[in-house]
């Protein structure tokens, strides 16, 4: 709950700040950013909070400022270097390194994951609720719950819906973006851009620091964003193969094996979480691998193997697994419920908890896409490291980027890709000490009140 009330209130303070002083250093300072990082980088402290904030000074200020080419060139491929570095260290080092053969940690530490005593016992491993409370039956075997629930959704079926079934005009044609291109047959018309225009396509209502305005006149074919230009290609093949039977067999795989992992062990210690960039990482070469063995064979009309794997193929599989990637935080109820009451319910309980919570942030999502996702100066930072990733993978051209000179953008994140990945060993593995150390705090050490 407070969670919720603190992100419905925290955009208010920013945006009337920059509302009052819309000329003053305020509009630098990217909100929603920080808003997000700091309740994505527990626990709170100066360890934590301190070098991220060094790190994004140095390369979204200093570096874009004076060294603007390098930083159109290599700054999200850097990004998804280091981050899938880490990412893809952190699993060899749990499951190579530190995963008990033996099935202990220690000398009296035992493992008993596959049951872990959950269903046996309770907290207090005596079987007993740590606080007795009314226990409340599961549903009679003749009325269960998940038949009767689906029965009684019956009753909520909306007639009047079907009337809005052939409202299809031109003015729906021309506000869905797929549409909104250059198009002879809907005579869409291109008007010289004003700032009046901009403010309306861009969502940009006061003096945007991340808009070129030497890009304003491309809107229709490009992002008036460099950071959008540096990480997203402009151009698109309608050949190129997306919806294919062995893209659905990796797109699948993935999306039972990243979200079971996930869930498995986020009751259970040592644990591991496995990000979306190794689903992005190890999809790849699994693509590539299925592209070299597959038959060129048709079944029910698709071709098993179109041909090389392409980036769309490759987004459409790393998209099905990281939609469930994370765990869902409903199944700690369950948990709970089942650990420190005792109470325990049947399988449809439990999966329309889990459900009922879930569906309820993809339906904000799609009541908020026409003012976070639909205006281009939503620029998402963090996504632009996964799409400058894909593109790096496939060799594609970045807008607005061209020829820079140096090494490839390939090569480049070759060497931040294991630089990462070497370095990681020290601090999460060799020397994990470097963790604990608050150097921040060695400025003023009796600075304690």
């Amino acid at each position: 709950v407070f969670f919720f009330l603190f992100g419905t209130i925290a955009p208010v303070i920013p945006w009337a700040i920059t509302r009052k002083y819309p000329n003053s250093f305020f509009k630098y300072i990217n909100f929603p950013v920080i808003l997000s990082g700091t309740g994505a980088i527990p626990p709170a402290s100066a360890i934590n909070y301190v070098p991220w904030a060094i790190v994004g000074f140095i390369f979204q200020y200093v570096i874009r400022r004076r060294h603007f080419q390098w930083w159109t060139k290599y700054n999200y491929v850097l990004s998804a270097g280091l981050d899938s570095g880490v990412a893809i260290s952190i699993v060899v080092i749990f499951f190579c390194l530190q995963y008990p053969k033996n099935g202990t940690i220690g000398a009296n530490n035992v493992l008993n994951w596959w049951g872990n005593t959950v269903y046996s016992n309770t907290a207090d491993g005596l079987g007993t609720p740590l606080k007795p409370i009314a226990r409340h039956p599961p549903p009679a075997p003749k009325h269960p719950l998940l038949p009767s629930l689906v029965e009684r959704c019956n009753y909520l079926r909306l007639p009047y819906l079907s009337v809005m079934e052939d409202t299809v005009n031109e003015n729906t044609l021309r506000s869905t973006p797929s549409l909104d291109r250059k198009d002879s047959e809907l005579g869409v018309k291109h008007e010289p851009v004003t700032s009046e225009v901009v403010a309306e396509v861009t969502g940009a209502q006061f003096d945007d620091p991340n808009l070129d305005p030497s890009r304003l006149g491309e809107l229709e074919e490009d992002s008036p964003y460099p950071e959008v230009r540096s990480a997203v290609a402009n151009t698109d093949d309608p050949d190129m193969p997306c919806s294919t039977i062995r893209a659905w067999m990796l797109g699948l795989v993935w999306a039972i094996v990243l979200p079971g992992l996930n869930q498995f062990f986020y009751f259970r210690y040592p644990s591991v979480t496995i990000g979306n960039l190794v689903a992005q990482l190890l999809s790849f070469p699994m693509g590539r691998f299925l592209a070299y063995i597959l038959p060129r064979w048709t079944v029910f009309g698709m071709e098993l193997n179109p041909g090389p794997f392409s980036i769309k193929e490759h987004v459409l599989v790393t998209v099905m697994a990281t939609v469930g990637a994370a765990q869902a935080y409903a199944t700690d109820i369950v948990a709970v419920q089942r650990v420190f009451y005792g109470q325990t319910w049947n399988f449809g309980y439990q999966w329309m908890v889990v459900m009922s919570t879930q569906l309820i942030g993809f339906s904000i999502g799609g009541i908020a896409r026409r003012f976070l996702v639909s205006p281009p100066s939503m620029i998402w930072p963090a996504n632009l490291v996964y799409c400058a990733l894909f593109n790096t993978l496939h060799s594609q051209q970045y807008a607005g980027a061209g020829s820079r000179g140096g090494i490839s953008r390939e090569r480049f994140f070759l060497f931040a890709f294991f630089g990462s990945f070497a370095w990681y060993f020290l601090p999460g593995y060799l020397f994990t000490a470097l963790s604990y150390f608050s150097w921040v705090c060695w400025i003023a050490p009796n600075n304690v009140k």
